[in-house]
């Protein structure tokens, strides 16, 4: 019942994909480019789970998607619904204030200025009332925000030094290149120094690029300054954003079709490639980032059975 509660975020997820992709790219090349945009592994693995991570991702596009269009009140009920899925919600949240401020607020007077931003903040006030109000509530009740210091998860919000930080960072690029990302950011990166003087005069290239800057930015901050909130699910918006450029970049940016096809099935390749990556014994494994992780509940209820036919209490096994 819980996969099927969350088949309308995924069904959701697919709708604003393809609306978002729309905004990009010419009407006969949305449908592989869709294959293209959703086919990241961490993505297809949280979307054979319950996760809090599926209705998070189809707010985010709805928010990008309304952002975009300039639907202030689909807007501010994607804000209201990511307040209420996790921490990370309330950081995109930000996010797409800053987005919102940077990209329609032309550059006038300061008095201008301050008078749209604070039109803008009315699509806003929803779900700031709503964060406040819970975590208000949350610290009468539980005389806690966030976390505590006997939870189960204390270690993971502890603070690092600047050590930490830089070991964080590195760790963040390689979040950000691994299970086949790593052949996208190539690609992009090829595309952007052979065609450069071109591409930085694009309207459309540059407000991805603002996004996924800012995005990063957001959501990069308790990568970084915290022990273990390094996951690979927790960049999700990011990926998507990226993969999203680099979309951008293969289906308007190649003009011929015979080497952009060649490139769409080359990329959509390494991209389903990094379901199969697996590292050595010691190597940090993201076992919810890749679909690799699906034949591991076959063989749970192969234990499971074994040890009732041996008769082996569930309270003897370690793991």
């Amino acid at each position: 019942m819980s996969h099927f509660a969350l088949l309308p975020f995924l069904l959701g997820i697919l709708w604003q994909s393809f609306i978002l992709l729309k905004k990009f790219i010419s009407d006969k090349y949305v449908f592989p480019a869709l294959i293209f945009f959703l086919a990241d592994a961490t993505l297809l693995s949280q979307a054979t789970l319950i996760s809090p991570d599926v209705p998070l991702v189809f707010l985010f596009l709805l928010g990008l998607n309304s952002l975009l269009g300039k639907n202030k009140i689909l807007l501010s009920l994607a804000l209201a619904g990511l307040v209420l899925v996790s921490m990370r919600g309330m950081m995109i949240s930000l996010a797409f204030f800053l987005m919102d401020a940077i990209i329609y607020t032309r550059k006038e007077n300061l008095k201008s200025i301050l008078l749209k931003l604070l039109k803008k903040t009315l699509a806003y006030l929803p779900a700031g009332l709503i964060f406040m109000s819970y975590n208000l509530y949350h610290y009468l009740v539980k005389g806690w925000i966030g976390y505590h210091e006997d939870s189960p998860w204390a270690e993971s919000f502890q603070r690092v030094g600047f050590g930490g930080m830089l070991y964080n960072s590195g760790l963040l690029l390689w979040r950000l290149w691994d299970y086949g990302r790593i052949f996208l950011w190539i690609f992009a990166g090829v595309i952007l120094l052979t065609q450069f003087k071109k591409i930085r005069a694009d309207a459309k290239f540059k407000q991805l690029f603002l996004i996924l800057t800012i995005t990063l930015f957001c959501l990069s901050y308790s990568f970084i300054s915290y022990k273990y909130l390094s996951g690979h699910r927790y960049l999700l918006p990011v990926y998507l954003v990226f993969s999203l450029m680099s979309t951008y970049l293969l289906f308007e940016k190649i003009i011929n079709e015979k080497i952009k096809y060649f490139l769409f099935g080359l990329l959509l390749l390494g991209s389903l490639s990094g379901n199969f990556w697996i590292y050595p014994e010691g190597i940090s494994q993201g076992w919810d980032s890749t679909l690799a992780h699906l034949p591991y509940y076959e063989l749970r209820n192969e234990m499971m059975q074994y040890m009732e036919d041996e008769k082996i209490s569930i309270e003897n096994v370690g793991c």
